[in-house]
């Protein structure tokens, strides 16, 4: 199994449920036996009405 990460996270584009886009990055990755396994930040957005 490998690894890799950068010292700096790497933009990407993440399709949401619904059709929604969203930029995230991407912090590292690892090579597992059944395939690749992510780690990756999203934004958080507080909504806030009144």
């Amino acid at each position: 199994m490998t690894k890799s990460s950068a010292s700096e996270p790497v933009p990407i584009r993440v399709l949401l449920p619904g059709g929604q886009k969203a930029i995230a990055h991407l912090w590292s990755r690892r090579q597992a036996l059944d395939g690749w396994r992510y780690e990756i930040g999203l934004p958080t957005y507080l909504n806030q009405t009144g």
